[in-house]
């Protein structure tokens, strides 16, 4: 039932309400950068790859950070490893959640166990999908403008090698 008063469902009258929408849109986001994740090791078998061409995208007008500039990124390497094992589980697990929903995902959910790493400016023949990778210094940094990752040494592991992690 109304009660005659033309107020939002807060009590706060909508005109108020709306002025301040419209205040906050005026004013220039803040853009939060994503929370550090230190440099980790990771090693698994590769069980995805995805080719990643170079990527550009325009300044948003009134956005601060990263996504208030042109951004770009390399070329890139999508690998989602299967029986990751790795020196900082939490590290991991930040970077794949990180990750997931970036130019860089794969479009397909993680398993328990898994890793996605999107590495910049590798050739998609240095990976081998069914083998063994390790990748040590993987970092991931960004904002809402953007996830950017880069990493120390890439070594695929020799075939005779059994699937899952190196010693």
């Amino acid at each position: 039932m109304s009660s005659g008063t033309d107020r939002a469902e807060t009590g706060v009258p909508r005109a108020i309400a709306a002025a301040a929408l419209l205040l906050g849109a005026a004013v220039p986001a803040v853009a939060a950068p994503l929370p550090p994740v230190p440099p980790f090791d990771v090693c698994g078998t590769v069980v995805a790859l995805s080719w990643l061409p170079a990527h550009s995208e325009p300044a948003i007008k009134g956005m601060s950070g990263s996504a208030g500039v042109d951004r770009s990124w390399p070329e890139r390497l999508a690998v989602v490893l299967d029986r990751a094992c790795t020196d900082d589980p939490e590290a991991l697990a930040l970077s794949n959640m990180f990750q997931s929903g970036t130019a860089g995902s794969t479009g397909r959910d993680l398993a328990e166990g898994q890793a996605l790493l999107v590495l910049p400016e590798v050739d998609i023949g240095a990976v081998t999908l069914g083998r063994g990778i390790c990748v040590s210094g993987f970092k991931v940094s960004g904002d809402e403008g953007g996830t950017w990752t880069r990493f120390g040494a890439l070594v695929q592991l020799p075939q005779a090698c059994a699937p899952g992690c190196a010693p």
